[in-house]
């Protein structure tokens, strides 16, 4: 990959936000990987610096992933980057709604 990615995650767990950068720096050597614990400093992030791909937890302790959807969605109005969900207290329809909204996928 010649070009360096630059992923932000977003979760309020210390150790998934170590777990899921710790795999993407393993396996993209070139990425730049940030990390943010709440809605609030992650629309802080996403407004100061431009992004390839997003991870953000569904149920964040200020707020919602979809918050940061939304913040996402009026940015980069001509890119497209990658959104993936994650969140372990979802059902099948919040899954849908997700993927309608302009998720790319969700684990």
């Amino acid at each position: 990959m010649d070009k360096e990615l630059k992923i932000l995650i977003v979760d309020d767990e210390p150790d998934i936000r170590y777990l899921v950068s710790g795999m993407l720096k393993r396996k993209y050597k070139k990425a730049k990987v940030l990390t943010a614990k709440s809605v609030h400093t992650g629309l802080e992030i996403i407004k100061s610096m431009r992004f390839d791909v997003f991870f953000f937890d569904n149920r964040l302790g200020d707020g919602s992933g979809l918050e940061l959807l939304y913040e996402v969605q009026k940015i980069y109005i001509k890119s497209n980057p990658k959104i993936i969900f994650m969140s372990a207290y979802t059902s099948s329809e919040d899954i849908d709604e997700l993927i309608a909204k302009g998720v790319n996928t969700f684990i």
